[in-house]
């Protein structure tokens, strides 16, 4: 669908998440929330990503206000794109870099798992229904 709200929800969460960060450092508090937080927030960017790098046209040609209507968002794209990149980063990224085994980090993929789980309802129950217009039925013989 062909809309910018994701976008700025995702922007209205990270700005909340950063002042957060700043008043009470929560990823030293609890890095399992911040894992929670990205399964719920990054679907809404990641949902844009695989339409847009297609369309990329270099540095001097950055989109202007009316081109940003036409970006296109999938909430499933998005779904997908954030846990391909969770279980890359918990199963991979982490043992590799960090020495810490999946075994003992496996509840961090979990929280990235809850968060898409709350970001599905939410799109289901709010989102969705504000992106679906229905037309009025047309009846058969009817002038409209």
């Amino acid at each position: 669908m062909k809309t910018k709200l994701p976008l700025a929800i995702f922007l209205a969460l990270c700005t909340a998440f950063i002042l957060v960060q700043i008043s009470v450092n929560a990823i030293a508090q609890n890095y399992t929330a911040v894992h929670f937080f990205f399964g719920f927030a990054a679907p809404l960017a990641f949902g844009c990503v695989p339409f847009q790098v297609f369309k990329w046209r270099g540095w001097t040609k950055l989109p202007v206000n009316y081109e940003w209507a036409g970006w296109s968002w999938s909430p499933l794209v998005g779904i997908v794109t954030t846990l391909f990149v969770s279980a890359f980063n918990e199963v991979y990224t982490d043992p590799m870099e960090n020495g810490i085994p999946f075994l003992q980090a496996w509840h961090h993929l979990a929280a990235d798992v809850a968060g898409v789980v709350l970001f599905w309802a939410v799109y289901v129950l709010f989102l969705r229904p504000r992106f679906t217009r229905h037309p009025a039925p047309k009846f058969i013989g009817s002038t409209q």
